[in-house]
C-alpha cells in the first residue's frame, strides 16, 4: 500500500465532493470524522509521523480513543456510539488511501449499482433466487457486489471484462478493520459472484480461484439466551387490555413457545392458521421450506384476541399482525418490540450483547435441549435447514455436555467385553 501524508488525506477527504459522493450526509457525519481526523493528525505530529499507515491508525485508537481493535474486547465500558465514530475515521482514511474512493458501509445503506453494470447485477440476483436463496441472503449479496461493481467504477473501469486481480486486492484491502464474521461473509459473497461471473462468460479468467477460503463460522460465538424467569417475567409485563399490548404479547409467545423467526410472524398470513388442524403451517422466509407447527390453546387464544379486540379495523391486508398507525400495513419493528418489552418489564440486558427476538429463538432451543429433546427435532422445530444450524446450542447446554463426558471404567469395561 503506498504511503500517504497525513495531512494531504485530511484536505482531500475535508472536502465535501468527497464525502457526499458517498451519500454522507453533510452535518453531523462529516463534521464527526473532521474531529477525529484532527485529532490523529496531532497525535502524528507529537510522534513525528508525517505519513498515515493502518497501524498509527490503530495506535491512535489505543492510546487516545481507548479502543484496542486487537482485543477480544476492544474497548470495555464504552458503549457502541462512542466506539465505532473513531474507529469508522481512521479506517476510511485506510480505504481512500488504499482505493482512491470512500465506499459507505452501514447497515441497511446499500450503494446505488452503476449503470454499466445494473444487466450482470441483475442476472446474478435472478440466478441466487433460482437456487433458492432466501431475500436476506441476496441481501447480505448485495452489500458486497454493489460495492465491488462502484469500486471498479472508481477506477475507472467500464467494462467488466477490463478487470484484473489487482481491481480485486485493492476491493479486498477496503474491508480493513471490518470484524472477522463480516469479512469472511463478504469475502464469500464476492468469491460466488466471481465465479458467476466467470460461469456466464462475463470473465475471460476465473478469478474466483483466487480469493482466498475464510471460515468464522456460529460455532465460534455462543448464542445469546434469557433465563426461563426473565421471559417469563418480559410477558407477564405486557398490558394485555391495550391493542398492542395484546399484539406484541401475541407476538412473543409465539417466539417463546414455537420458535417463529420474526421474518416468518412478519410475514404470517391468515391462510397459514389452520384452526381446524390446529396448526399453523407456512413457507420459511428465510429457507424457502414448508413449515408445519402445532397451534397451542394459549397461543391460539392470544391471536383471536388480538385479532379480535385489538388489530386495527382500518387495515385490509391479510396479514395477521400489522401497524397500529398509518401507513398500515404489516409490522415489522420486532426488534423495538423486543427491546421496549424488556424494559417495561425490568429485565436487565448487556447493550452490546444481542437483544433481539431470535435471542428468544436461542432460548428456547436451549431449554429443549435441557429436557433432553433430541437435536434432530429440535432442528425441525426451528425450521432449520441442516442439523447443524442446531448444534450450535449445545453449546450452552452446559449440563447436556456434562452428562455426555464419559466414565473411563465404563469405557474400559466395555473394551473387556
Amino acid at each position: 500500500m503506498a504511503k500517504t501524508k497525513i495531512a494531504l488525506l485530511y484536505e482531500r477527504l475535508s472536502r465535501d465532493d468527497e464525502l457526499q459522493g458517498a451519500s454522507f450526509s453533510i452535518q453531523p457525519t462529516i463534521y464527526g470524522f473532521s474531529f477525529y481526523w484532527k485529532k490523529l493528525l496531532e497525535y502524528a505530529e507529537e510522534r513525528q509521523a508525517e505519513f498515515f499507515t493502518v497501524a498509527l491508525g490503530e495506535d491512535f485508537l489505543k492510546e487516545v480513543c481507548h479502543i484496542d481493535v486487537t482485543a477480544e474486547e476492544e474497548a470495555p465500558g464504552l458503549p457502541r456510539w462512542k466506539v465505532n465514530p473513531p474507529k469508522r475515521a481512521v479506517y476510511l482514511l485506510a480505504d481512500f488511501q488504499s482505493s482512491g474512493s470512500v465506499l459507505r458501509k452501514g447497515k441497511g445503506k446499500y450503494t446505488p449499482v452503476p449503470a454499466c453494470f445494473m444487466e450482470i447485477t441483475e442476472h446474478f440476483y435472478a440466478a441466487c433466487r433460482s437456487r433458492y436463496n432466501g431475500e436476506r441472503t441476496i441481501k447480505s449479496k448485495k452489500f458486497t457486489v454493489e460495492r465491488f461493481l462502484l469500486h471498479l467504477e472508481q477506477k475507472g473501469i467500464q467494462k467488466i471484462g477490463e478487470m484484473q486481480d489487482a481491481d480485486i486486492t485493492s476491493f479486498l484491502s477496503t474491508m480493513t478493520g471490518w470484524s472477522p464474521r463480516t469479512v469472511a461473509t463478504s469475502i464469500t459473497n464476492l468469491r460466488q459472484f466471481l465465479g458467476f461471473l466467470y460461469q456466464e462468460k462475463y470473465t475471460k479468467n476465473n478469478f474466483s480461484k483466487f480469493i482466498p477460503t475464510v471460515s468464522h463460522g456460529r460455532d465460534g460465538r455462543l448464542p445469546n439466551v434469557w433465563s426461563q424467569e426473565s421471559v417469563q417475567k418480559m410477558l407477564d409485563s405486557i398490558d394485555r387490555a391495550n391493542p398492542i399490548g395484546k399484539r406484541d404479547y401475541a407476538i412473543l409467545l409465539m417466539v417463546t413457545q414455537l420458535g417463529l423467526r420474526d421474518s416468518d410472524i412478519q410475514n404470517l398470513k391468515f391462510e397459514n392458521l389452520l384452526w381446524k388442524e390446529c396448526r399453523i403451517r407456512l413457507i420459511q422466509t428465510k429457507t424457502r421450506r414448508t413449515l408445519e407447527l402445532p397451534l397451542s390453546e394459549e397461543i391460539g387464544s392470544a391471536i383471536i384476541d388480538y385479532l379480535k379486540y385489538g388489530r386495527p379495523k382500518q387495515d385490509s391486508s391479510d396479514y395477521v399482525f400489522v401497524r397500529h398507525c398509518a401507513p398500515y400495513g404489516k409490522c415489522g419493528n420486532y426488534y423495538h418490540i423486543m427491546r421496549r418489552r424488556l424494559a417495561k418489564a425490568g429485565v436487565p440486558f448487556d447493550r452490546d450483547k444481542p437483544r433481539g427476538l431470535h435471542t428468544l429463538r436461542h432460548t428456547l432451543a436451549t431449554r429443549l435441549l435441557e429436557q433432553d429433546i433430541p437435536v434432530q427435532t429440535i432442528s425441525e422445530i426451528l425450521g432449520h435447514a441442516h442439523v447443524g444450524s442446531t448444534k450450535v446450542y449445545l453449546q450452552v447446554d452446559l449440563e447436556g455436555l456434562r452428562k455426555c463426558a464419559m466414565n473411563p471404567d465404563e469405557v474400559f469395561a466395555d473394551a473387556d467385553e
